[in-house]
C-alpha cells in the first residue's frame, strides 16, 4: 500500500496451515452522514470484527481481518458501518478476491478448484458470478496454449511458462517435490528471491 493509502497493516500472520492472516485498519472516517447526508461529524459508536477474503498470494489463502468502525449520527441517530474502499460490496471479500475468481473461471479454471484455492465453498464463487448477472457454464480444460501454475495454481499463457528447480520450488511449497515445476515467472522470481522466500516461509 502506498504511504497515501488510509490503509494501513498492524500484523501479519503465518497459520500453522499455511494460510496468511492480514490484521489491518483503514484510518479514514466519515465526515457526514451516509443515511439523512449531516454534515455533522458523527461519533464513533464501538467496532465489528470482520474477516474478508483476498485473492492467493504464491499458493496460500490470504484473509484481511479488519475491526470496521461503527458510527452514529448526532441528529438522525442511525447507526452506521465505515465504508471499506477495496472490498466487494456484497461478499465478505477483497475487489481483487473477486476478480481473481472471475479471471481463473474464465480461464476455464474449475469453479470448485477456484473456490477452493480462494478458501471459500463454491456457492461463494458462484455467487460472485450471480452478483454481477453472468452466467457460468464449465467449459473445455486448459487448452495445449496454458499451464497451470504449480505455486498459484491459476492459469497462465505458455509464454510465461517457466521450469522451476526443486531448490527454489521447496523453499515456499511443502510437500513432495518434482525435480522441475511448472510455474509463471511471478512465482519463480518469488521463489527465487531468499529474502522473500524467508518471509513467506516465517511462522
Amino acid at each position: 500500500m502506498s504511504d497515501e493509502s488510509p490503509w494501513r497493516v498492524t500484523q501479519v500472520d503465518v497459520a500453522e496451515d499455511g494460510s496468511i492472516v492480514v490484521n489491518a485498519a483503514h484510518a479514514a472516517f466519515p465526515t457526514s452522514c451516509p443515511r439523512c447526508g449531516s454534515a455533522r461529524r458523527p461519533s464513533r459508536h464501538g467496532a465489528l470484527a470482520a474477516n474478508y477474503r483476498d485473492a492467493p498470494f504464491v499458493g496460500r489463502q490470504v484473509t484481511i481481518s479488519v475491526d470496521v468502525q461503527r458510527f452514529r449520527c448526532p441528529d438522525c441517530k442511525q447507526a452506521f458501518l465505515q465504508a471499506l474502499p477495496g472490498m466487494d460490496g456484497k461478499r465478505r471479500m477483497t475487489s481483487r478476491c473477486a476478480s481473481y475468481i472471475l479471471e481463473q473461471v474464465l480461464a476455464r479454471s474449475s469453479m470448485g478448484d477456484v473456490a477452493r484455492i480462494v478458501g471459500i465453498d463454491e456457492k461463494g464463487a458462484r455467487n460472485v458470478f450471480e452478483d454481477r448477472g453472468l452466467i457460468f457454464s464449465v467449459g473445455d480444460p486448459p487448452s495445449s496454449d496454458r499451464f497451470v501454475c504449480e505455486c498459484c495454481l491459476g492459469i497462465h499463457p505458455k509464454s510465461d511458462h517457466r521450469l522451476a528447480t526443486a531448490k527454489h520450488f521447496g523453499k515456499w511449497r511443502a510437500g513432495d517435490l518434482q525435480r522441475e515445476a511448472n510455474v509463471c515467472k511471478d512465482c519463480l522470481a518469488f521463489a527465487s528471491d531468499p529474502w522473500r522466500a524467508g518471509v513467506a516461509r516465517r511462522a
